[in-house]
């Protein structure tokens, strides 16, 4: 907890992974209180909102697949996913040419 950049408080480390404060708070991140002038601040490791970022990310991309299987069924998911898959490609390949 007292190694210089491995800790931010909670609003700074918030805005630099770009997470709400809710989210931090919902997610229950282990974290110290100090205080500066009688106002105190929660401290968090930036370790753990970094696991907290990648936690919500693969969330939220889970929950569009879902979505989008919900709207095409499996085998438009696959269908899509798979035209997605070669024009990405292809592009890749225009890209070296």
């Amino acid at each position: 907890w007292n190694t210089k950049g491995e800790t931010a408080s909670l609003k700074n480390a918030c805005r630099q992974y770009g997470v709400t404060e809710e989210q931090a708070r919902k997610a229950e991140l282990p974290c110290q209180y100090r205080s500066l002038y009688g106002n105190s601040y929660a401290v968090v490791k930036l370790s753990d909102m970094a696991a907290l970022k990648a936690k919500l990310q693969k969330e939220a991309k889970e929950a569009a697949k879902q979505k989008l299987i919900d709207e095409l069924g499996e085998d438009g998911y696959a269908k899509k996913m798979a035209a997605l898959k070669a024009a990405k490609m292809k592009e890749q390949a225009d890209l070296k040419a």
